[in-house]
């Protein structure tokens, strides 16, 4: 049987670059994540979060400054919202 295909993140090139820094460990990329919210990873006894879950629960999409890219957040934000309209997106 087929493995599903993987889903590549259209916001990250391929190759590192000024915009995209070389990154060590999935902790590493977690806190680039360009939403704040979805900033969250989860393994066997351990929850990395470093913004926190607050915005998570209460649905506010902002941006992330260590990722400041609006065009590619305000794409994302929409996209989340055409999915979960209840989401609030701040500035």
């Amino acid at each position: 049987m087929p493995s599903a295909p993987t889903r590549s993140h259209a916001h990250r090139p391929a190759r590192p670059s000024p915009a995209s820094p070389t990154r060590h460990g999935a902790r590493a990329g977690i806190d680039r994540f360009l939403v704040p919210a979805t900033c969250v990873g989860v393994r066997p006894g351990e929850l990395h979060a470093p913004h926190g879950l607050e915005l998570l629960y209460e649905g506010v999409l902002t941006m992330n400054p260590l990722t400041p890219h609006r065009e590619l957040f305000e794409r994302k934000a929409a996209s989340y919202r055409a999915r979960w309209p209840w989401l609030r997106i701040e500035a």
